[in-house]
């Protein structure tokens, strides 16, 4: 079973979270007690998740904000999500 950070992000990415900033948030939330990540595991995962396809990543701009850059899990990420599933329950 794939256990590496961007791999948990993939899956995390089928859920709404669409920032590195929510993903992080949604971790401390949920795992902190037992599991922590940090900025600097999450977004170079990120990036890497783009660079295989599995994510794209757009970048909003709103006035008088910082920009954000948003992740989107791809096709091909949710076949590869489908498939380690698939793939740990045997």
């Amino acid at each position: 079973m794939k256990t590496e950070t961007k791999w948990i992000i993939l899956g995390i990415l089928t859920s709404q979270c669409k920032t590195g900033y929510d993903i992080k948030n949604l971790i401390d939330a949920s795992f902190s007690h037992f599991w922590k990540m940090s900025y600097g595991q999450i977004y170079p995962a990120l990036k890497t998740l783009v660079e295989d396809g599995y994510a794209t990543q757009s970048v909003i701009k709103a006035d008088g904000t910082p920009e954000r850059k948003e992740y989107t899990i791809t096709t091909a990420g949710k076949k590869e999500t489908r498939r380690m599933a698939y793939c740990s329950c045997k």
